[in-house]
């Protein structure tokens, strides 16, 4: 950094000795690091998989932010080793984001699926009359049931109340609860909430497909949009001001200071803050539903908006992943690229990478 460039760091504060790249993603650390530590005891205490998902990725980009930091700050002297950890970390940045995603897709596919047999089973108990209580709708002339349960009969009877009323069972029981799980209770279809006992503020008494608590979705929605958008601002801004004050160097004729410049790192850390951003607009309008709408019509608002939202970011992973390549490959300047470009079929593998030559740790 020149004279001109020191000059401007004296101006900026605290962080004035780092670049604009460099603050932006500590502001970027702080904040997340901020929201995660105190949304993830009432993702716990609420069973809200949104909320859960959410806290999981928000710790991965925390992780993120701070190895990218840590890249961005080394001296540019060091220039080979500086771009290996930009490509890795990039890299792994990604690839941590994905298997997050991934996981949390299979998770609310399958509270999905659960959702959807419950609702059956209280349809088929409604249209089979109030009078029936039994929740496979059994009858003389139908011993097997009517409900369509395709689960086994013990896991119906963990989750069933035929009278209309929850009965609290041991933790544990049958396998159905676990850790913070609640209570799975098959309801009449008719049959609200309040009027079966359920007590909110007990998870084991709760109807499995309770919604969780909007109030509580809604504000570290809220809260994990306004943080974005902060973060979002000041990083344009510090770009902006870099951006200035390289050109106005350049017109002086002094040693200008550094330009901003969006390398891979950057761009996987863009990446996270705008998944975040997705995921914090999912989480506003599931509880927003809930809210408007609670009961067991809404139970399925938070693990929808989940399914909603890993599909987004993992679709911003693989093109995190992508643009990652082509970074490699042009700073490669490899014929891999070329020929991969091609969809050459006819090429080897040691003519796409030579022997003891890979693009991540090779001398870019």
């Amino acid at each position: 950094m020149g004279e001109h460039g020191k000059e401007a760091a004296a101006r900026g504060g605290c962080l004035g000795n780092l670049n604009a790249n460099a603050r932006s993603l500590l502001v970027a650390m702080s904040i997340t690091l901020a929201v995660t530590v105190s949304q993830f005891f009432f993702a716990i205490s609420t069973n809200s998989i949104s909320l859960q998902a959410d806290c999981i990725s928000m710790g991965v980009d925390v992780m993120c932010y701070l190895a990218s930091f840590i890249t961005e700050m080394m001296s540019e002297k060091r220039s080979k080793l500086k771009r290996r950890l930009e490509v890795s970390v990039s890299l792994v940045s990604l690839l941590v984001l994905l298997g997050a995603s991934v996981y949390f897709l299979l998770e609310a596919s399958e509270n999905i699926s659960t959702t959807l047999q419950i609702r059956m089973v209280r349809r088929a108990t409604a249209a089979l009359g109030a009078d029936s209580g039994d929740p496979y709708g059994r009858t003389p002339l139908n011993p097997d049931g009517a409900t369509g349960w395709t689960g086994s009969i013990q896991d119906l009877e963990s989750m069933s109340a035929p009278n209309g009323r929850l009965t609290t069972q041991p933790f544990g029981y049958n396998g159905i609860k676990g850790g913070y799980s609640q209570y799975g209770g098959v309801l009449p279809y008719s049959v609200s909430d309040a009027q079966a006992g359920c007590d909110p503020h007990s998870i084991d008494t709760c109807d499995q497909d309770d919604s969780p608590n909007g109030y509580v979705m809604l504000t570290f929605g809220l809260v994990g949009l306004l943080s974005d958008m902060i973060t979002i601002i000041f990083t344009i801004s510090q770009a902006a001001i870099a951006k200035k004050a390289h050109a106005q160097a350049t017109k002086e004729g002094k040693d200008p200071v550094d330009a901003p410049d969006l390398g891979v790192v950057m761009l996987s850390a863009f990446l996270h803050i705008g998944a975040d951003l997705i995921r914090c607009l999912a989480t506003i309008t599931a509880p927003t539903y809930i809210i408007l709408k609670p009961g067991w019509a809404s139970s399925g608002a938070d693990d929808l908006s989940g399914l909603v939202v890993t599909v987004v970011i993992i679709l911003g992973a693989f093109y995190g992943i992508f643009e990652w390549l082509r970074d490699v490959c042009q700073k490669k300047k490899a014929k891999a690229c070329t020929m991969f470009a091609n969809s050459s079929n006819e090429v080897s593998l040691e003519e796409v990478v030579p022997s003891g030559e890979l693009p991540i740790i090779g001398e870019v």
